[in-house]
């Protein structure tokens, strides 16, 4: 008598997850629509190129976060430019993993439910460095969406102990960690405001950062493209001149000679 009222259930969920999906997929559309247009009209007056909707195929040229996240990825608002003499990126990134209706208990306690995680949106930039380093990576806690996107040396002890309480680190040389992250740079990331929403990255020939949520116009687009160049216009020249050996097995293009649709 029960499995009547069971199937019922879970159509019930089923089509209130459709309609409430139809309504949250409308309300993307709109905001994308009107970002894009926004975007565009400022990258035509302003030196940028705008793209939208590229292929996920760009990603295969970088690793770790934000670009590894979910299982299916979307790329919208990719604006690229020569900007403070270097190539920098800057993109909106749509990630995603699968959810499905699951069924716990049995007869009349039966209920059903929607399992998994619905993914997130990031604000993503790249900006090329002047030499090939090793993989730092520094974030507050709710910069990353697990333990395992903190990777290599993870308890690296810096002289301040305000910086080892406030940030996770991860890193594969020590020693570059040090340079980079030398007293005044540890005293600008802990009251620049930037630092405290963006994650960064060096990697390679390049320095990655990303921040939650979506683009909402040409002000993210600076806030994430200053704080980068900042950030590598802090490191010691000599530590670019020293002839790093980086991981291999990663992609290590940079990212002047990465290919974009």
């Amino acid at each position: 008598m029960a499995a009547p009222f069971i199937r019922l259930g879970i159509q019930l969920v089923r089509l209130a997850a459709t309609a409430g999906g139809a309504i949250a997929r409308s309300r993307r559309n709109r905001r994308i629509a009107r970002v894009r247009h926004q975007l565009g009209s400022w990258c035509a007056s302003n030196g940028w190129s705008y793209r939208d909707n590229v292929p996920d195929t760009l990603l295969n040229y970088f690793d770790g976060t934000p670009f590894t996240r979910g299982t299916m990825r979307e790329l919208r608002h990719v604006l690229t430019a020569t900007y403070q003499d270097r190539p920098v990126l800057v993109s909106e990134l749509g990630y995603y993993y699968p959810a499905d209706v699951v069924q716990y208990g049995s007869g009349p306690r039966t209920r059903t439910s929607m399992r998994g995680n619905p993914g997130g949106t990031v604000q993503a930039g790249v900006v090329q460095l002047p030499a090939a380093v090793p993989r730092l990576q520094v974030a507050r806690a709710g910069l990353l969406s697990s333990a395992a996107e903190v990777f290599g040396v993870r308890d690296l002890q810096l002289e301040s102990v305000q910086f080892n309480q406030t940030f996770q680190i991860g890193c594969d040389i020590p020693r570059f960690a040090y340079d980079v992250l030398h007293p005044r740079t540890m005293e600008w990331l802990l009251t620049d405001p930037r630092a405290a929403e963006i994650g960064w990255r060096f990697d390679g020939p390049n320095l990655i950062g990303w921040r939650n949520g979506w683009l909402s116009g040409p002000g993210d687009v600076l806030t994430m493209a200053n704080f980068l160049c900042e950030l590598a216009d802090r490191v010691p020249s000599f530590v670019y001149n020293n002839g790093w050996q980086v991981p291999a097995g990663l992609p290590h293009t940079p990212l002047r000679y990465v290919p974009l649709p």
